[in-house]
């Protein structure tokens, strides 16, 4: 598992933002194949999951360390 996260942080935002948008319309038909009683492969459901939430992850960690820098800065 720790492969995916690898592959995920060697990719810049703009591929990780395209990524993105292409697991949530795969996770979206897998929802559609769940309606229609038609999957065939389950575990999908969960590691689609898991894979948005890793690249989600790594498109909020710029945003989160800039917050530190900017907090530690300022000392009331």
């Amino acid at each position: 598992m720790a492969k995916t996260t690898v592959d995920f942080g060697a990719m810049n935002t703009e591929e990780l933002k395209q990524k993105l948008a292409g697991m949530k319309k795969e996770l979206l038909d897998l929802r559609m194949q769940a309606a229609a009683g038609k999957v065939d492969k389950t575990h999908r459901f969960r590691l689609l999951r898991r894979d948005i939430a890793r690249v989600l992850t790594l498109l909020n960690e710029p945003a989160e360390t800039q917050k530190d820098a900017a907090s530690s800065g300022r000392k009331n």
